[in-house]
């Protein structure tokens, strides 16, 4: 059943939707130096629009996002980790753990955040 599916007939038999509990979860991590532009990504991927202010992150910021693969609703979980050295060093190691994928962010106009990269 499509997400609109879902949200639809929940909202005309006034009942609240809920995930089947054996859907697909898939933990990606998204790294990358600051001012990147992970949080713009990550934000624009699950929310559908630009971030108009974006602001440091600081630790990590969470976000999900529903997907339809071959008929199957996976949940997509984005883990925006921060970018500033000193919160990487401590925080981002334990945020790999068990993650399904990792999406390396870099300025191409910035060497210096591709030669950074974890």
């Amino acid at each position: 059943m499509s997400m609109c599916k879902c949200i639809m007939e929940a909202s005309k038999n006034n009942t609240v939707a809920t995930f089947r509990k054996d859907k697909k979860v898939f933990k990606i991590i998204v790294v990358g130096d600051s001012n990147v532009g992970k949080t713009c990504l990550t934000y624009r991927f699950c929310e559908g629009k630009y971030l108009e202010k974006p602001e440091a992150t600081i630790g990590v910021d969470f976000r999900e996002r529903v997907v339809n693969i071959g008929g199957e609703e996976i949940k997509l979980q984005l883990w925006d980790t921060a970018g500033q050295e000193r919160f990487r060093k401590s925080m981002v190691h334990h945020y790999y753990r068990n993650a399904h994928a990792v999406v390396i962010v870099y300025d191409v106009t910035k060497l210096s955040t591709f030669q950074s990269l974890p």
